[in-house]
């Protein structure tokens, strides 16, 4: 539920000059720390995350954990736009497999 979402833990990672932002199922309640790589709250869900906290958290890169053709039809339409719209970097689970993220410190790699 809804609720229950809301008490969702929420983690900041800090390596050097890299953050990553684990927002869990969170959303939008989440703290609106700036960090480069965000875990999209909720799958991607169209409640997950407002464009003013996004904007806060203003990461380069938006990672997705999704299952394929999850019935819940995530990551919604209106989440992919609102993360285009603000030209953060995409990457889905569903659709790139794995995602790991390396930091060295003073920025970041995947593989």
């Amino acid at each position: 539920s809804k609720e229950l979402n809301d008490t969702a833990i929420v983690g900041k990672v800090s390596f050097g000059d890299f953050s990553a932002l684990l927002t869990s199922d969170a959303g939008s309640i989440a703290p609106a720390e700036p960090a480069d790589v965000l875990k999209v709250p909720h799958h991607g869900s169209k409640y997950g995350m407002t464009r003013e906290w996004l904007r806060q958290v203003s990461p380069a890169l938006a990672i997705i954990s999704v299952g394929r053709k999850n019935s819940y039809g995530h990551p919604a339409p209106e989440t992919l736009k609102l993360l285009r719209d603000e030209d953060i970097k995409i990457l889905r689970t569903d659709l790139d497999g794995d995602i790991e993220v390396v930091p060295d410190g003073r920025g970041y790699w995947m593989r």
